[in-house]
């Protein structure tokens, strides 16, 4: 398992995983249901819907096979996949430049992803150290996984 640790400004509460070859291409419009499930899913982008518009700490995971990970500890979970063309996958905040991408090479052009949101429900004491944590696990396939909420949050 490879690790990586970010804190992205997630201005506008979103969160960019990408092809590095389309970065800024999607059309991004979202539905009421992409809301509700907290992401918007293309080929080649999804966008993670944070809790709030400040820094969120994200975590991602590439690991060899889907993840077996415990419910419990995370408040909404979505799998999904994505597609990478180039290999190379940028996470970045809706107001980053593209030198200011995170970049990431990725061993498949086709990636699992399993994305897990804990603490979205919860604020700081001083409301500005959010603790808001997105884990996204990545593993290679062979095809497309479809959107499937694993388990939803209240969004309250």
């Amino acid at each position: 398992m490879t690790t990586f640790d970010f804190v992205i400004s997630s201005d506008y509460r979103m969160i960019y995983l990408e092809d590095i070859s389309e970065s800024n291409q999607s059309s991004a419009f979202w539905t009421e249901e992409d809301v509700k499930r907290n992401i918007f899913v293309e080929d080649c982008c999804v966008i993670i819907q944070t809790a709030r518009d400040y820094d969120s700490n994200m975590k991602l995971l590439i690991v060899n096979d889907k993840p077996e990970i415990d419910y419990r500890l995370f408040d909404h979970i979505n799998m999904c996949s994505i597609n990478v063309p180039s290999n190379v996958l940028s996470i970045h905040g809706t107001t980053y430049f593209i030198g200011e991408y995170n970049k990431i090479n990725l061993p498949n052009k086709s990636m699992g992803l399993l994305i897990a949101y804990r603490n979205i429900h919860v604020v700081s004491k001083d409301n500005l150290n959010d603790i808001d944590e997105y884990h996204v696990y990545s593993w290679p396939i062979n095809g497309k996984i479809e959107l499937k909420v694993l388990k939803q949050s209240n969004n309250g």
